[in-house]
């Protein structure tokens, strides 16, 4: 599936699913803790002229994360709630019987 971002998407992008954290982390999307024995998902991406960016995930905002690429949504790191309100602007409403 194709996204259409504003910006210039990363130039390496690389997903390592960790399974359980062994010290508390902090989500880059909901800000909340990953806390000890917590799955989690960590994220490099590789930007021109900025370097890479290495962050954790919550298990909940990676699943919604996937949910908004499966359909087409670009989403920057740490852009997960923008993601979701440009999500619900195109969403079509359900039409009534």
């Amino acid at each position: 599936m194709t996204c259409y971002c504003e910006s210039d998407p990363a130039d390496v992008f690389e997903v390592r699913l960790v399974g359980k954290a062994r010290k508390r982390h902090k989500c880059i999307e909901c800000k909340e803790g990953i806390e000890v024995g917590e799955a989690y998902t960590y994220v490099s991406a590789l930007y021109s002229g900025m370097g890479w960016s290495n962050v954790k995930v919550c298990e909940y905002c990676w699943h919604d994360w996937n949910y908004l690429a499966s359909n087409g949504h670009c989403i920057e790191l740490g852009g997960l709630s923008e993601a979701w309100e440009d999500h619900w602007f195109t969403v079509k409403p359900l039409k009534k019987s």
